[in-house]
């Protein structure tokens, strides 16, 4: 039951993260270029960002996922370690939990 906790709150972790992680990037190639138009790409290139003028004068400006196989890279990197840090982390939380049982043993 505990792996089972453990996997299901690194998968929402890495979900999140990599959500955000994601928009962050979007965000940034927006307003990283200037006036520069033209294709942008992010996030090891999983995301792009497109802006370029059309006859009238406006600007179309496009976002999407370049390159899904990145982008299932980063998912995966951040529920390995978010995996690993709450395995270490619930050891560490039984073995407080022992030392204090010993030392409440020794007490009496």
């Amino acid at each position: 039951m505990q792996i089972f906790k453990h996997v299901l709150k690194s998968l929402t972790l890495a979900f999140i993260a990599t959500a955000a992680l994601s928009a962050a990037t979007v965000i940034a190639l927006m307003f990283t270029k200037g006036k520069e138009m033209g294709h942008h790409v992010g996030l090891f290139g999983s995301l792009f960002f497109d802006a370029h003028e059309t006859q009238t004068g406006s600007v179309m400006v496009g976002v999407g996922v370049e390159n899904t196989w990145t982008l299932t890279l980063v998912f995966l990197a951040i529920f390995i370690v978010s995996n690993v840090f709450f395995t270490i982390l619930s050891a560490l939380h039984d073995r407080k939990r022992f030392l204090e049982q010993r030392a409440a043993n020794t007490v009496e």
